[in-house]
């Protein structure tokens, strides 16, 4: 196996689609048996969904007439089974017999028969009976000009002559040799390889130089060792003849034309193409092709030497037997009589390979043989697609890359690996340096795609798509005329059912239902009920009165779909504290609960709420649980003079932006709130908190705070875009100074005796104003001009401003 295949197998099997792959049998089939999977469990859905929604009328259809209910709900899955199932079930064998191939890394080396050319490591096996090695090798050491042409019949042995008689023959009498492969692009080509052949001399040359630069310095180098010339071959000449054009081809073209006007010593440089192509070199300038001197032309094999060459293989044939042969490779061959190697290797081939009698003729044993390679072997799934990337337009092989087979294809990477290798087992492709690939012979490139559009897939392949579809289709069909018309009904009934118990149906929430019962009790049945209804609704809101002599639990609610619930107990004692941990299953983004008795609300750690409003709740025992709901925006906290919860340093690191901390005069710091992004804030019952300095930086709108008797400064407000400001009972406030420049609109102030000027307002754009026992006795005209538009409380403003 060559380095090449090395690195393809080690990639493969250390990707993630090898390890997929080499994974139980059942794996590999299901895996590729996604659409036969989606369509079983889209049709056991189906099923599933009939009895859930007319399991009476089925049970009823089953008692009378049961064998006609199996074929109904039986039918569709046998043609799944027969039309998906069991072509998936066949290509997840073909697929592993892929996998033991790759993973053993192929068995095939060439014998003396094979489709794709020699290379220097095969020079000991290389014979051709012809001669031509020494006829070419004559010519060459005669030849004196820079540009030389060799060229023949496709499929004549042009490559093989190059890399495993004229290189390794020339290297042996001290020439140097440098094969290119132009793909179509010459002088790219031969500017990189010269660049990248270090050993042709004496210094590095400059990252940077053209061709002809180099060829200078090797030609110097050679000069001065007094060395053999510096022959380069450039393959598959023929691509640049027919696949480019315009600007490559005038660059290559100059760059002939020079060294032929200006020769550079000890360089030949060898063009190999096929001979279809010799007019394009007329067509295109370039140098001249003289037979003798400057061209070689490669024959075909005599009767002769063809018959000698045959004999080499492993399969013996009588004189009767090669009579029959040569004359249906007549019916093949261009000429009668002249036979190229390329058709004498794909027939010895195949009949080695095959171990096939000589029954038919050649030309339909090749193609038979290249059939069942093609659709008929265990790459059958991907062998079409992967060739037909890997033949051009004019119908010649072309060598790509493994991951632009993929990418042009669509096929994932494990199974073009898994593809190349089992078509070079079968002598189709063959490996190239860079994880390249190429189609042995342009012969074979030429057979390919002419056979590839007369491939038929399979009875199953071809039909399993309609006829699936079809039969799907009507049955889904004949079901969808009912299933809407009876989910509408058992929706109706539903509603029915859930207003029927004092429900009050509300406008929809997002995507879904929302109901309201806030009037009448509620028992422990009304809620199963509501849940027995959810099954044909999509309840998205629920508001419930807590209150109610027969209502225990609110377990009933769990793993409902609830995105808003509201929690409300009125002044009932017949309810107690509700358990919460029917919440965790359920998906909520607001949550509002009215309930006085609730000590724990673990229950809430993890729901994605992003509003939530706990009231009148004094016996919390710790608000820790709201540190983990990180998609929170809003919350209310009405803890009623709770002893407990002493501080807010649970929503450090929250992403809150509304807060509302009402009743609870135990907390006296609000250091949990440094950094938080809030626009809104309001507090009550502020008596212990001495310090507004959490709060510098926010970009608070709105700030409330009553009961802030121990508030001395207003500096953390300094630079904020409030709009809304709310102080009461500011007994120890004496100085409004950080308020300056501030767009305020609404402003209210209230017991701040030591407060004895407004002029920081002036400039405000207030709407409204609310002052309420301050220390002004008067303010100047200009000032009473400003500072608002009414005042309310013990001292209205006109006595503050006398002129007003």
């Amino acid at each position: 196996m060559s380095d090449i295949t090395d690195k393809v197998l080690s990639s493969a099997l250390t990707s993630k689609a090898g390890e997929v792959i080499r994974q139980s049998w059942f794996g590999t089939l299901m895996g590729q048996a996604t659409t036969a999977v989606f369509l079983i469990v889209g049709y056991l859905s189906a099923i599933m969904l009939s009895y859930r929604l007319w399991n009476d009328e089925i049970a009823q259809f089953h008692s009378e007439l049961p064998l006609l209910l199996y074929a109904l709900f039986g039918g569709p899955l046998i043609v799944i089974l027969i039309f998906s199932i069991l072509p998936t079930f066949l290509r997840g064998l073909r697929e592993r017999r892929l996998t033991r191939l790759l993973d053993n890394g192929g068995s095939n080396k060439p014998g003396h028969f094979r489709l794709a050319p020699y290379d220097e490591n095969d020079r000991e096996c290389y014979v051709r009976p012809d001669g031509a090695l020494e006829k070419a090798l004559g010519w060459l050491l005669r030849a004196n000009k820079n540009i030389l042409y060799l060229s023949g019949a496709s499929g004549s042995g042009k490559s093989s002559l190059v890399n495993a008689g004229i290189v390794p023959t020339l290297k042996d009498l001290g020439w140097r040799t440098l094969i290119v492969r132009g793909m179509g692009e010459p002088m790219e080509a031969l500017t990189d390889s010269l660049r990248s052949a270090e050993r042709l001399y004496r210094q590095a040359p400059p990252k940077d130089a053209e061709a002809e630069d180099l060829l200078r310095l090797i030609s110097d180098e050679i000069a001065r060792a007094e060395a053999e010339p510096l022959l380069i071959a450039l393959d598959q000449f023929e691509e640049f003849l027919i696949l480019k054009g315009g600007e490559e081809k005038e660059v290559y073209s100059d760059f002939l034309d020079r060294l032929t006007q200006n020769p550079i010593p000890g360089i030949r440089i060898i063009h190999v193409f096929r001979e279809d192509y010799r007019a394009l070199l007329f067509k295109y300038d370039l140098p001249r092709y003289v037979p003798g001197d400057t061209g070689f032309e490669l024959p075909p094999f005599t009767r002769t030497e063809a018959q000698i060459f045959l004999e080499g293989g492993r399969k013996t044939l009588d004189a009767k037997d090669y009579d029959r042969l040569f004359a249906g490779l007549d019916r093949i061959e261009n000429a009668r009589g002249l036979y190229r190697p390329i058709t004498l290797n794909m027939v010895g081939y195949v009949l080695d390979q095959e171990g096939s009698e000589l029954e038919d003729d050649p030309g339909s044993l090749i193609e038979t043989y290249l059939k069942r390679c093609i659709a008929r072997g265990p790459s059958r799934d991907f062998a079409k697609t992967v060739l037909a990337a890997m033949i051009t337009s004019e119908g010649t092989k072309q060598a790509i890359a493994e991951n632009s087979l993929v990418e042009t294809t669509g096929i994932a990477d494990f199974y073009v690996k898994a593809t190349l290798t089992d078509l070079q087992e079968d002598g189709l492709v063959r490996p190239l340096a860079g994880s390249k690939w190429e189609i042995s012979h342009d012969f074979l490139a030429f057979l390919i795609a002419r056979i590839s559009g007369r491939l038929r897939t399979s009875f199953l392949t071809r039909y399993a798509t309609p006829i699936v579809a079809v039969t799907l289709v009507g049955w889904i069909s004949a079901m969808a005329v009912a299933l809407p018309a009876w989910a509408q009904w058992k929706e109706r009934q539903a509603i029915s059912s859930i207003l029927a118990l004092g429900f009050v149906r509300e406008p929809d929430f997002e995507d879904g239902l929302s109901f309201s019962q806030l009037e009448s009790e509620i028992s422990d049945e009304d809620l199963l009920e509501v849940k027995r209804a959810s099954g044909h609704l999509n309840i998205r809101s629920l508001k419930i009165n807590l209150c109610g002599e027969e209502l225990t639990s609110l377990e009933s609610l769990s793993n409902l779909e609830l995105k808003a619930l509201y929690i409300y107990r009125p002044d009932c004692s017949r309810f107690s504290p509700p358990n919460l941990d029917f919440l965790s299953s359920m998906p909520l983004q607001i949550l509002e609960m009215n309930s006085p008795g609730t000590k724990n609300i673990e229950a809430l750690s993890g729901l994605p709420l992003e509003n939530l409003a706990i009231r009148y709740s004094s016996h919390f025992e710790s608000i820790e649980p709201i540190s983990t709901l990180r998609n929170l925006r809003i919350l209310e906290l009405s803890l009623s003079n709770n002893e407990y919860v002493t501080s807010v340093d649970a929503l450090s690191g929250l992403s809150i932006e509304e807060l509302d901390i009402s009743l609870n005069n135990s907390i006296s710091t609000l250091n949990g709130l440094t950094g938080l992004p809030l626009t809104k804030l309001r507090i009550t019952s502020a008596e212990r908190i001495a310090s507004l300095e959490p709060l510098t930086g926010m970009k608070l709108r709105s700030l409330i705070i009553f009961g802030a008797e121990k508030v001395t400064s207003l500096e953390p407000l300094e630079g904020m875009p409030l709009e809304n400001l709310t102080i009461s009972d500011a007994g120890l406030l004496d100085d409004l100074g950080p308020l300056r420049g501030m767009a305020l609109k609404h402003f209210k102030l209230s017991h701040a005796p030591f407060v004895t000027s407004l002029e920081p307002l002036v400039g405000a754009p207030l709407q409204s104003l609310s002052l309420y026992e301050l220390g002004i006795a008067y303010l100047a005209p200009e000032h009473c001009e400003v500072v608002g538009i009414s005042a309310f409380g013990s001292d209205p403003l006109k006595a503050i401003c006398p002129d007003r």
